[in-house]
């Protein structure tokens, strides 16, 4: 696997998405509050996504480094991902506390109704995806149960001599025999 450049790291860096996501947060609030610009807004949504991803970029790279190393025989390093939550663990409580604020702001206007109503759909929307996506979580896809239980899929035996090349020849199937002996 390539190593990610170095604007990826700059980007994906935990500081960074932290860092991206709160602005982004703030500059939709802004927008959303009448006095900012949209432009800005979206612009940081747009570099914000591009953390995200970027943080992905790297947590793969650095998980196929951990299982490259181990297959040389080193130990894997320790990992403080177990003790961090996931990004999308943060993103999701960062997304409620804003909906919640923004249902606390909200005027008791037809508008600011609409954006409550907006604000309480997406949460139904995610916890609803949430559950689903934990009820199908067990379940292994056709196929990629065996690929990921199994380290050794095809096992070949061994014959314990040599075979004459006659037995060999014998062996092939018809078209190969008829392309050898012409």
């Amino acid at each position: 696997m390539k190593r990610p450049g170095p604007v990826v790291y700059l980007f994906g860096n935990p500081l960074s998405v932290l860092a991206l996501a709160i602005l982004t947060a703030y500059l939709i609030y802004v927008w959303w509050a009448m006095q900012g610009s949209g432009t800005l807004a979206f612009v940081a949504l747009l570099t914000a996504s591009y953390a995200f991803k970027a943080s992905d970029q790297l947590t793969k790279f650095s998980r196929w480094k951990r299982e490259w190393q181990a297959m040389e025989g080193s130990a894997p390093g320790a990992s403080l991902r177990r003790f961090v939550p996931s990004w999308r663990v943060l993103g999701g409580v960062v997304g409620l506390g804003g909906g919640g604020f923004l249902l606390l702001a909200a005027p008791k206007t037809p508008d600011g109704n609409i954006a409550s109503g907006v604000v309480v759909l997406a949460v139904l929307i995610g916890i609803v995806g949430i559950l689903f996506r934990r009820s199908c979580q067990g379940r292994p896809r056709r196929g990629e149960a065996a690929s990921r239980d199994v380290v050794v899929t095809v096992c070949v035996v061994m014959p314990r001599q040599k075979s004459a090349l006659a037995y060999a020849y014998a062996a092939l199937p018809e078209y190969c025999a008829a392309l050898i002996n012409w």
